[in-house]
């Protein structure tokens, strides 16, 4: 949920599709910028875009050098958004922006023109999410801005004056000030990173295997690879034990039955890690 600041400056010409589908995406990769199971219904429900967007969108991605992906099962792609790779904790010192925050799901967000996300991405960017105020002369910051996204000095000023609702935006002895609002950019608590992409990753398990779910049957399932992930030496190693336990839940069960059952799929796992049962 991490977008390095050095990968920004290549989502400057996004389209509107491209933009919903990349956000849609960071809110799901791993920490090497990978992101299991996109499946082109999940991101119309999440998105409003149709289906022909969708695959314009994966498409113009590639081609604008963002991401890569693989068609790895008959319904979805496993996308990378290339140069996002956080492997160890010197990675992070490179600097970022959070994508997991409420604002980036908001109308007042998903309603900004292309080019106005990008600027919003780029002034995250600039007041290091919140350490400072950017400030920069009138005419350098109009030649700068004209110049990176091609377009004049009176469509950067209808920008800004849409970015306001994210920023506070003024002019004082020549100078542009751009800050960060506190109010706009909170986090969301509602429920963390890491268990928003396991959630995302049980899932695809899910849709792959043609088994029904409901959110909180998913959310159940997801926490699962938190508590039992120490007991196999890892989360990768749990992910294949929780597969493998999702399969086993269903796999004599007609097609029209197969549900997600967050208990039956813990019994399983306690028993493939050889753990005692739970007194009844």
């Amino acid at each position: 949920m991490r977008i390095k600041y050095n990968l920004i400056i290549n989502l400057a010409n996004l389209t509107k599709t491209e933009w919903d589908l990349f956000l849609y995406i960071g809110r799901f990769q791993d920490r090497m910028g990978c992101v299991e199971g996109v499946y082109y219904r999940d991101v119309i429900k999440n998105t409003g875009m149709c289906k022909q967007s969708f695959y314009n969108a994966l498409a113009g991605l590639v081609e604008k050098g963002v991401i890569s992906y693989q068609k790895n099962s008959e319904i979805d792609y496993d996308i990378r958004i290339l140069g996002n790779e956080f492997p160890t904790q010197e990675s992070f010192k490179q600097g970022y922006i959070k994508l997991n925050r409420r604002i980036f799901r908001a109308t007042k967000f998903l309603e900004l023109k292309a080019k106005e996300k990008f600027l919003a991405l780029e002034f995250l960017k600039i007041t290091h999410e919140n350490a400072s105020s950017y400030q920069k002369p009138k005419e350098n910051f109009f030649k700068k801005y004209c110049r990176m996204l091609g377009v004049t000095k009176r469509v950067i000023r209808s920008y800004l004056h849409h970015l306001r609702k994210l920023f506070s935006i003024g002019i004082k002895d020549g100078k542009y000030f751009i800050t960060y609002l506190h109010t706009v950019f909170k986090d969301d608590n509602r429920r963390s990173q890491e268990l928003q992409h396991f959630d995302h990753l049980v899932k695809k398990e899910c849709q792959r295997r043609h088994i029904r779910y409901d959110i909180q049957a998913i959310q159940d399932t997801a926490k699962l690879i938190q508590q039992y992930r120490q007991e196999v030496g890892g989360t990768a190693d749990m992910l294949l034990v929780l597969a493998g336990c999702i399969d086993s839940s269903v796999r004599l069960i007609k097609k029209d039955d197969r549900t997600l059952r967050p208990d039956y799929v813990h019994k399983l796992i306690r028993e493939a890690l050889e753990l005692p049962s739970y007194a009844s």
